[in-house]
């Protein structure tokens, strides 16, 4: 008798302390997963940029106190004055912004760790909008250490409304895949990012303030490799120059032939 209730004793003990493991390894896991995050963000603390140039067009970025978005103006024709200022309003558990002329509108709904579970925009037509052209919305769904895992969109305007989802997939605390799937399931296309495991990515808390989407890629983007059919292709190749605190100041984008340079500023410290 004294056998039998040491056995199931034993056997009970056994079974919780394999529970404990298994929860303590998931927990680890989690955790290791968010730190690989925060390297580039602890790298580039205290960091923002404030500037991007594409051949003659430039984005300013300007922000709050606390280094949330506050505008993003667009110089498109040279002028010294922006031709497009999008303006962002932060409340608790929501984000709207506008643009000078009403014509877009957007609302971007956070869940409690401050990611966008819904994104809504809506486009206007004329100086005094009166009347919705067309509609975008987006629902995003994360994992339990806060990576963007989907998105679904839905566009609709007069002539129709479309459905798709992209896939997200995460290594080693990068963007490793993105999937597009069609409304009625099929994969359409999907893209493999390789990084440069050496080089943290300045944008990540950038991207967080301005996508609102969780966490970025830990390291800076090197290839676009384009699976959707049997025989993979680069279709993109990134380079980088640094400034001599190692904050890059030129991305150099190779598309397939097609060259293009962006230039950026920061700015660190209040």
């Amino acid at each position: 008798m004294f056998n039998i209730v040491f056995k199931k004793s034993f056997m009970k003990t056994r079974y919780t302390l394999m529970l404990i493991a298994a929860f303590s390894f998931l927990t680890k896991s989690c955790t290791k997963k968010e730190d690989e995050n925060k390297k580039a963000s602890v790298m580039y603390s205290n960091c923002l940029l404030i500037s991007k140039q594409v051949g003659s067009a430039k984005m300013v970025y300007d922000y709050f106190d606390k280094g949330n978005i506050k505008t993003i103006s667009g110089f498109y024709t040279g002028s010294t004055d922006p031709d497009v200022v999008y303006t962002y309003t932060h409340n608790a558990n929501t984000i709207t912004y506008t643009n000078e002329s009403g014509r877009e509108k957007g609302t971007i709904t956070l869940n409690d760790k401050g990611n966008a579970v819904s994104h809504d925009i809506t486009y206007y037509s004329g100086q005094d909008p009166t009347q919705a052209t067309s509609m975008k919305s987006e629902e995003h769904t994360y994992d339990a250490s806060g990576y963007l895992i989907k998105m679904s969109r839905t566009i609709s305007s007069s002539s129709g409304t479309t459905s798709s989802s992209r896939i997200y997939e995460w290594k080693n605390g990068n963007l490793y895949s993105t999937k597009l799937v069609s409304n009625a399931g099929d994969t359409t296309s999907k893209e493999v990012y390789t990084y440069y495991i050496d080089k943290m990515n300045a944008f990540a808390d950038f991207d967080s303030k301005t996508k609102f989407t969780g966490f970025q890629s830990n390291n800076l983007l090197k290839e676009i490799i384009d699976h959707s059919s049997a025989t993979p292709e680069v279709i993109a190749t990134y380079s980088y120059q640094f400034d001599e605190k190692g904050f890059p100041t030129k991305t150099v984008m190779n598309s397939m032939g097609n060259v293009t340079e962006e230039m950026y500023t920061f700015r660190c410290g209040n």
